[in-house]
């Protein structure tokens, strides 16, 4: 910190110090004048006797000596009948006073005119008018928590309960004792905090705020992202002693925690039948998932994201008609995508092509697998493998189990009958399922946000904080920015804790990460080591005027003149905020506007300094006694009953019509052609001194011709006539693009005539029978996914 030049001076030149001076200087000229007239007087009187005795009697003849006659007295004695004289006196001296006293406050004012910045941190009688005291202990305090500012120290009353081992009942004696207490900010605010890494920023920030929240009388609920689950360990005994529900979801050890089914929330929309909040819902998830700032080409990410959101709406359809809701899981979407995405055939089209096309056009499924419809190749192979890379970790079989059933009940983090403190426990050595950790975050808002919206106050009957530790580790959580901002009229708080700004910039990106700065009103700097948000915080803190003094003269000359100056500096340089020390922070609170009887002030920035015995304390510092509780998870008996589910149990059928209806003709086909090599082979055999022709297999083209002259095509068409019964105009299964398509590929394979007739054609069914005469087989191979939908 600097060390400022010190304006002592000034005081000389405070108008009550000039004052003062004046009336000093007329308090002492009076007197003097009193003792001047009187002797002025007595000399005059002497000079009259001498003149009148030289006049009678020709000398001068025991006249006393004035100065013989001086008295003490004459000081504090007014000569009235010469008041005149005094009159003159006190104008003289103000002649010499006045010009005096003006050089005197010209010369020691301040000079400090704040031109440079008016910057300054909040004093200590500010803090007292403007924050809520919570004194350290157990004891629960009135109203509503906050977050925590400053922790001080001050001189209390006290009662002594005992006195020489006799227990008293009533407080007999009284004594002043010091004691600690937290400053806390109970405004509708969020706050960030920076703080690299051994920082602190759990001993010195979690650890209070929980303590802080837990012994408020309204008491909020608490979702806590915990790394390792230390604070799930050292806190969970005595949140439970204040009334709170305690609840874990485990990615370390997944057994011990409640399940979580990220799909619940759009398994009961789709119940509903409320399929734009289903598919609302299913963007959330999946942009938890695949979301990256950071992408230069988003068309991956996208293809991922519609292609996730149409395989959970898929399952989704299939378990409702089929009445197995409970299969509706990430653990059989996956399964759908490895049954029916591998194993493309010669047109490159796998079975979750044909599954896609066999639903109704209007078919929230069908409309999310449009996009992956209009790939290729290479291109649609990248987004199956993509996808599947990014979900590979919901087929362990933990996880699977974990995520298969859901216990936690969004709503009753607001509305239930407890509050509760909900920890996310996560290793910090594995980050493969950090993206179930966005998408339950992101859900809880949304959940939460959509209940408030809802509700007569717009608002949550139980404020809900949570306290985001390392949220720089997690892919970006949907809607946070957002949330940040509106959540607040609605009693959802957030705690951002960070390692750096650029930290949050990964995921979010850089202007959304600035946005997610900007919408919290308290930022709080502990520790960086990134010049960047150094300059940043030093620049936020604003500039002051200082004054800066200026010594001329010769080096080894010890008449020297000096000079002052205003200069401004800002209120801590970026080195200075690089080297606070332990317990010391800086709080910048822009949306601090009242003190806490309602009147205006201006929200000057707050430092906890250790000089002045303000910093803030850690854990060990007065919390151990409370949150010391080393064990392990089994140790908190928190099991969940998803360890039950049975996997196997959770996969579904997922063919339909559209399927067996090319497969039927294919499995004839197949049959047809394993016959009629076999046939082939035994009759090459019998013919002796003829070797065996190569080709003896016969192509594809040629068996499948084969197949319809020998089985004949009303055979086929008793296949067929199952699905013929009807005429469905083709316009309603084929869209114009891929009846275009049909025509230009037949247009060279086929006669004119044949042609004009397929033109003519105005059903579907019409259209399949002509593509199932025999010899249209190979085309039919290469159109089926088209015509059987």
């Amino acid at each position: 910190m600097n060390k400022e030049y010190k304006q002592y001076k000034k005081i000389f030149a405070n108008p009550a110090v000039i004052a003062g001076f004046l009336l000093c200087v007329y308090g002492l000229a009076i007197p003097i004048l009193n003792f001047l007239i009187h002797f002025i007087s007595r000399f005059l009187n002497y000079l009259q006797e001498v003149i009148q005795s030289f006049k009678n009697l020709g000398s001068i003849v025991d006249i006393p000596n004035p100065l013989n006659e001086i008295r003490f007295e004459w000081f504090f004695s007014f000569y009235k009948e010469l008041w005149f004289l005094y009159i003159v006196g006190l104008i003289l001296v103000s002649f010499w006073a006045i010009p005096f006293a003006y050089r005197m406050r010209i010369a020691f004012k301040d000079i400090n005119k704040n031109t440079k910045g008016t910057a300054r941190f909040t004093t200590m009688r500010e803090m007292r008018k403007q924050y809520k005291k919570v004194y350290d202990g157990i004891e629960e305090y009135e109203g509503k928590s906050g977050f925590p500012v400053m922790h001080a120290y001050e001189f209390k009353r006290v009662p002594i309960r005992s006195l020489k081992d006799i227990v008293l009942n009533i407080y007999y004696v009284l004594t002043w004792q010091r004691v600690g207490f937290v400053f806390i900010d109970t405004n509708e605010t969020n706050t960030t905090l920076l703080a690299s890494t051994q920082s602190g920023k759990t001993e010195l920030g979690s650890y209070p705020q929980i303590d802080i929240i837990s012994r408020a009388k309204i008491k909020d609920t608490m979702i806590i992202p915990d790394l390792k689950g230390d604070l799930l360990k050292n806190t969970k005994l005595d949140l439970e002693k204040y009334g709170y529900l305690v609840l874990a979801f485990n990615l370390i050890q997944p057994e011990y925690g409640i399940g979580y089914n990220p799909l619940e929330l759009i398994k009961q929309a789709y119940i509903k039948r409320d399929f734009d909040r289903a598919q609302n819902l299913c963007n959330t998830f999946s942009y938890s998932l695949f979301h990256n700032a950071e992408a230069k080409d988003p068309m991956w990410q996208q293809a991922s994201m519609a292609l996730l959101n149409a395989l959970i709406l898929a399952v989704c359809d299939i378990c409702y008609k089929s009445n197995t809701l409970d299969s509706i899981t990430m653990y059989t979407v996956n399964t759908m995508l490895i049954e029916l995405g591998s194993n493309p055939d010669e047109h490159g089209y796998t079975r979750l092509d044909y599954y896609f096309e066999g639903l109704p056009a209007t078919n929230p499924a069908r409309q999310q697998y449009a996009t992956i419809q209009f790939s290729q190749g290479v291109t649609r192979g990248g987004i199956l493998t993509g996808t599947m890379a990014s979900l590979k970790s919901y087929m362990y079989t933990n996880i699977a189990k974990l995520t298969a059933k859901n216990e936690l009940d969004i709503k009753g983090l607001a509305y239930g009958d407890k509050p509760v403190a909900f920890f996310i426990v996560y290793p910090d050595y594995d980050s493969s399922n950090f993206a179930l950790v966005s998408t339950l975050l992101s859900q809880i808002d949304y959940v939460l946000s959509e209940e408030a919206t809802l509700s007569p106050s717009s608002k949550l009957p139980r404020r809900v904080l949570k306290l985001l530790e390392e949220l720089g580790n997690f892919p970006a959580i949907s809607g946070l920015r957002s949330n940040l901002n509106v959540g607040l009229s609605r009693g959802m708080r957030s705690i951002l804790v960070l390692q750096s700004k650029a930290q949050l910039a990964t995921p979010y990106g850089e202007k959304e990460a600035e946005a997610i700065f900007s919408a919290c009103g308290n930022q709080i700097l502990l520790m960086t080591d990134e010049m960047a948000d150094a300059n940043d915080f030093s620049d936020k803190l604003g500039e002051k005027t200082i004054v800066t003094m200026d010594r001329h003269g010769d080096p080894t000359s010890m008449d020297k003149s000096y000079g002052e100056h205003e200069d401004g500096r800002n209120l801590l340089l970026a080195s200075e905020l690089r080297r606070l020390k332990v317990g010391e922070w800086i709080v910048i609170r822009t949306k601090k506007r009242t003190d806490l009887k309602g009147r205006r002030i201006e929200p000057f920035p707050i430092i906890t300094s250790n000089k002045k015995k303000t910093v803030m304390l850690h854990r060990y510092e007065y919390l151990m006694d409370r949150y010391d509780n080393p064990q392990t998870f089994d140790q908190l008996n928190m099991g969940g009953k998803h360890t039950e589910v049975v996997l196997e149990n959770l996969v579904i059928d997922f063919s339909n019509e559209s399927e067996e209806i090319p497969d039927q003709i294919a499995q004839y086909a197949e049959e047809f052609v394993t016959n009629k090599s076999e046939t082939l082979k035994e009759q090459g055999s019998q013919i002796s001194n003829a070797p065996v022709h190569e080709n003896v297999e016969s192509s594809i083209e040629n068996v499948l011709e084969d197949f319809y002259r020998e089985v004949g095509e009303e055979e086929i068409m008793e296949q067929m006539e199952k699905i013929s019964e009807t005429h469905t105009p083709y316009e309603e299964k084929i869209s114009k693009d891929k009846y275009k398509f049909l025509c230009n590929l037949i247009k060279d394979k086929v006669s004119e005539t044949e042609y004009e007739y397929f033109l003519s054609l105005k059903s579907i069914e019409e259209i399949r029978i002509f593509f199932e005469a025999k010899n249209r087989a190979t085309l039919l191979v290469r159109i089926k996914h088209i015509i059987y939908t």
